[in-house]
């Protein structure tokens, strides 16, 4: 019977990926929205798609410290 009952690393790690998935399309679509080059977006979508957190947090770090400024 134990094989039947997922374990707390289990259910921890189901936890975080469905808290990842729409943070990575959401993600992913705001990239593609914006304006610039193919180029860039190609380097953005590598980043966020090898590394989800990491490259949605730095996506959104760098996008707002340089449109603060632009308004």
């Amino acid at each position: 019977m134990e094989l039947l009952t997922p374990g707390i690393g289990l259910i921890l790690w189901l936890i975080i990926l469905f808290m990842m998935v729409p943070v990575l399309i959401l993600t992913l679509v705001h990239l593609m929205r914006r304006k610039i080059p193919v180029s860039d977006k190609v380097l953005w979508i590598f980043l966020i798609v090898c590394l989800p957190f990491i490259g949605a947090v730095v996506y959104f770090a760098t996008y707002y410290t340089t449109h603060k400024f632009q308004r």
